[in-house]
């Protein structure tokens, strides 16, 4: 959102340049005339900020609209931050940024709870990361049990699904580079591959067409028990 300051001397320099003609000018009530923004016609295109002699004319936005790289979060006239799915590739940046919690991802736990009492088989996908998670006093053993101990079926290692994704992308590599194009990269973060194809979608077919690791280790323990439930512990 754009504001006006005290240091505005009615210049007239942000109206000349105003595309959407939201600047007016108004009388604060020291009596001073200055600059008014219209923030229902403000477009935020910041042409006034950028010609303002003075500096008068400041910016201000909220920490997940500055943590954005894609410009894909910002705050609409109500002042409710608004996400742009045709923009936004999850990588949680927004969410990390945001002091009050608002900004969060779905959950699955609950059906997770409901499958394991219920009785169904349910494996946990364990991502290779989990080893440095719970500091040097916490032993892979302990958790595995933990997570028994909870009612998982079976703990599964996804670094299993890395070594068949790095076999198959290595053959998909082979194939393709440089006979049929000069690169190739890989596909294994799904925040990556939105990145390539919401903002650089001439080259969305240099991605590997590989799975992750994580949907590689899904599908062995599918393939081994077909009615199992996968969850995915990252």
């Amino acid at each position: 959102m754009l504001i006006c300051e005290e240091d505005c001397s009615a210049c007239g320099a942000c109206m000349n340049v105003c595309p959407s003609k939201c600047i007016e000018y108004k009388f604060d009530i020291y009596g001073i005339k200055r600059a008014n923004i219209n923030v229902t016609k403000c477009i935020h295109c910041s042409m006034c900020k950028k010609v303002c002699p003075y500096g008068a004319i400041i910016e201000i936005s909220r920490p997940c609209e500055r943590s954005c790289a894609l410009n894909a979060i910002h705050a609409g006239a109500d002042r409710k931050a608004k996400i742009d799915t045709s923009k936004c590739v999850e990588c949680g940046s927004c969410r990390s940024a945001c002091p009050f919690g608002a900004i969060d991802e779905r959950s699955n736990i609950v059906q997770i709870i409901q499958a394991i009492r219920a009785g169904q088989r349910v494996h946990a996908l364990l991502a290779p990361s989990f080893i440095g998670q719970m500091g040097f006093k916490v032993t892979p053993p302990q958790i595995v049990a933990a997570l028994k101990k909870m009612g998982f079926a079976a703990i599964e290692e996804v670094a299993v699904g890395a070594d068949m994704t790095a076999l198959h992308e290595t053959k998909e590599f082979m194939e393709k580079v440089p006979a049929r194009q000069k690169y190739m990269t890989n596909s294994c973060c799904p925040a990556f591959v939105a990145l390539i194809q919401k903002h650089l979608p001439n080259e969305a077919d240099k991605v590997s067409t590989t799975v992750s690791p994580m949907v590689a280790c899904g599908r062995y323990v599918k393939s081994e028990y077909p009615e199992a439930v996968t969850v995915f512990i990252g």
